[in-house]
C-alpha cells in the first residue's frame, strides 16, 4: 500500500483520501489502484466525495 500511496501522491500531488470505516484493507487497496487510473478532474471529484463521506460520518458520531 505504501508504494501505491507514493504513486498516488506523485500523480495527483496530494495524499490518497478514502473513508476507511466499513472497508477492508483489500477494498481500500483496490480503490487506490482503481483511482490511480482516474483523470485529474475525475479524481478530484472522487476525493471530494470521500471527504464528504468522512465529514458526514464524523458529524453523525458527534451528534449521537
Amino acid at each position: 500500500m505504501q508504494q501505491g500511496n507514493q504513486a498516488y501522491e506523485a500523480r495527483f500531488g496530494r495524499v490518497f483520501l478514502i473513508r476507511a470505516k466499513g472497508r477492508s484493507g483489500e477494498q481500500m487497496l483496490a480503490e487506490l489502484q482503481r483511482r490511480l487510473q482516474n483523470s485529474e478532474v475525475t479524481e478530484q471529484q472522487e476525493a471530494l466525495d470521500q471527504l464528504r463521506e468522512i465529514t458526514l460520518l464524523r458529524l453523525k458520531e458527534t451528534i449521537q
